[in-house]
């Protein structure tokens, strides 16, 4: 199991994306290390967007690999896009 910060999460940030994601990479093997939500830039006084990551993933020979999750979907209909939320 992949080393997890933080181990336990109460709010996904309303991302049922995130949650998904967080719960597949915790079956990495323990070689893993993986940083949700983490902010690399800025102060904890800025908005959660500014300088932060969904996912840090690193690995001591593979490297280190940012993951940005949007969940949901999009389509096109009556000549518009539209987003679908998760």
């Amino acid at each position: 199991m992949a080393k997890m910060y933080p181990s336990v999460v109460q709010d996904f940030h309303n991302s049922q994306g995130e949650k998904l994601v967080y719960e597949a990479l915790s079956t990495l093997n323990g070689d893993y290390t993986v940083f949700y939500s983490y902010r690399w830039l800025g102060t904890s006084h800025q908005y959660r967007s500014e300088g932060e990551a969904d996912f840090l993933v690193l690995h001591p020979r593979k490297g280190i690999l940012s993951i940005e999750v949007k969940a949901g979907g999009i389509s096109f209909r009556d000549g518009q896009w539209i987003r679908h939320w998760l």
